[in-house]
């Protein structure tokens, strides 16, 4: 981290832990914009950036409920170029979400430290952009505010962050209405004039942003709002397209349109960056350009990394932040040799790990039937654990505290919890636990073995299972057990990432989750009796 990080002020968070938001812990407030703060934390996932959503938005229905399902459809983004999003909780009084940290400047840190990109790195950007976009606009989302301070400079290509505006196509903005949705300077004609929003918005400020890349200024200029959005709307972009790459030129020009539907889309945008890279007569791009680009744009399950991106930050350089976490990137589609790998792969991870976890729980003292400091035991692998409400009487539930004891870092479980349920735990190490007096906690064996279809009776997570070939799990609801609608969490088995999400509703009880490539899930708690089975 460095030294330009401020620490975090213990103020106005609003959870049970000023120091922690859900199973993160926080370290430094890294800055704020017009959704809320981002905080620096770390955990089970390893480093991420979490924004805190101000409270005045947080205190509108109609925000949250918009805002879960942006967050939604947030994590159906896939492809190599964009921050995925990994955990968030919507249920506090400031809704969160958690996304990877990438150790590296913004694209607007790295201008203002270098200049301007040469040739051979705008390409780079520009189809990492595209590609970007193809995801965004697939997951039915627009970015809306496509900037040189959302983009982040990685030694591999650039990565797109912030969805904190992410508008769902088919929704309302969240925003309050008589306000302008963006940053003044990359916005659209339509943005500015009337307001619309569409993927041909993201398109334009893709051309802007190759235009700052290449000329270290943006195509309208800088200036006051009322000057910069008179440019957009009345004057033609000051671009030197000189000092753009050959290949760029035409797509710039076109999708700096002021007619939305003359614009290419991300789609097209992506295809002829790598067309117009390797064919385009009289040019000789950079040496291995070509494979560069293929390679970042490849949508497979390696993580494959290009060899020679643009340089990296120089030592003592402050990064304008973001960084991975050691998980495989997330992806959408893959051709169909690859999914036959990653189904032959899970069979044998499930039968390495019924074998495993025979001897994958010590316990000091496995069990517990009342509060005490004293209950531990040491796991070398994911496991589950079962909790029993034995409380006689007025009921309010059991209270636990579970952590790794090394590392301090608590394990997330829910605020009080009723009857007999069984969570499944990814982290490792050893473990204390304190309990509600009356309430009896046992570590079980995460075995992982169940296998599609199955129906989850019992309350709580359900155990892991292979992914099916398809990618794709059809979540069935048997019993809504008296609840409006059941909410779905789709988790990675190794990690507790959060692959997919979704709600299922009584006028629609069957949802599909999709695995994105993770070869063993599991479901989280829904309080809903459900069957889950391989979708086609």
């Amino acid at each position: 981290m460095s030294s330009s990080a401020v620490r975090i002020p213990l103020h106005a968070l609003r959870t049970t832990d000023p120091l922690s938001l859900g199973r993160h812990r926080v370290h430094a407030r890294l800055g704020s914009g017009g959704m809320g703060v981002v905080y620096l934390a770390d955990g089970p996932l390893g480093q991420v950036a979490i924004k805190v959503v101000r409270m005045e938005l947080a205190d509108n229905p109609d925000f949250r409920t918009r805002f879960q399902r942006e967050v939604q459809a947030c994590f159906r983004v896939g492809g190599t170029c964009t921050a995925r999003l990994l955990d968030f909780d919507l249920t506090v009084d400031q809704p969160w979400l958690a996304t990877e940290f990438l150790d590296a400047p913004t694209l607007a840190g790295h201008v203002d430290a270098h200049g301007a990109l040469p040739e051979a790195a705008q390409l780079l950007l520009g189809g990492g952009l595209a590609e970007a976009l193809v995801s965004i606009h697939a997951a039915g989302l627009i970015h809306r505010d496509l900037k040189p301070s959302n983009v982040i400079w990685t030694s591999h290509g650039p990565k797109v962050i912030d969805f904190g505006i992410a508008a769902a196509r088919d929704t309302q903005p969240l925003t309050v209405t008589g306000t302008l949705v963006g940053t003044p300077g990359w916005l659209s004609p339509e943005q500015v004039s009337t307001g619309t929003i569409g993927t041909a918005s993201d398109v334009f400020a893709w051309a802007g942003l190759v235009c700052y890349a290449a000329t270290g200024e943006p195509p309208f200029g800088k200036g006051t709002i009322e000057a910069t959005t008179y440019r957009i709307m009345n004057e033609e972009p000051r671009v030197d397209y000189n000092r753009v790459a050959p290949p760029l030129r035409d797509l710039m020009r076109q999708a700096l349109s002021r007619d939305p539907q003359a614009r290419p889309t991300a789609e097209q945008l992506r295809t002829e960056v790598l067309g117009r890279t390797i064919d385009s007569p009289g040019y000789s791009p950079a040496p291995g350009l070509a494979d560069q680009l293929t390679r970042l744009l490849e949508r497979g399950p390696d993580g494959s990394t290009l060899p020679d991106g643009p340089p990296a930050t120089p030592p003592g350089t402050a990064p304008e932040r973001i960084s991975r976490p050691p998980v495989p990137a997330r992806r959408t589609r893959w051709p169909h040799r690859r999914r036959l790998l990653v189904a032959a792969l899970a069979a044998v991870l499930v039968a390495a790990a019924a074998v495993a976890t025979v001897t994958v729980l010590t316990a000091d003292r496995g069990s517990a039937d009342r509060g005490s400091a004293d209950n531990s035991f040491t796991t070398t692998g994911p496991w589950r654990l079962n909790v029993v409400d034995q409380i006689n009487g007025q009921d309010d539930g059991c209270t636990i505290a579970l952590r790794e004891s090394t590392t301090g870092i608590p394990v997330t479980l829910p605020a009080q919890i009723y009857g007999d349920k069984t969570f499944q735990i990814h982290q490792t190490g050893r473990f204390q636990w304190e309990a509600t007096v009356g309430c009896r906690l046992s570590a079980l064996p995460g075995s992982g073995t169940a296998t599609l279809p199955f129906i989850q009776d019992q309350s709580g997570d359900t155990d892991a299972f292979a992914a099916p070939a398809s990618g794709r799990v059809a979540v069935e609801v048997k019993d809504f057990s008296g609840n409006s609608e059941c909410d779905f969490r789709l988790h990675d088995a190794a990690t507790g990432q959060t692959v997919d999400v979704n709600t299922a509703t009584p006028d629609g009880a069957t949802r599909i989750l999709e695995t994105n490539g993770w070869p063993q899930v599991y479901l989280t708690d829904s309080s809903c009796r459900v069957k889950l089975s391989a979708a086609p």
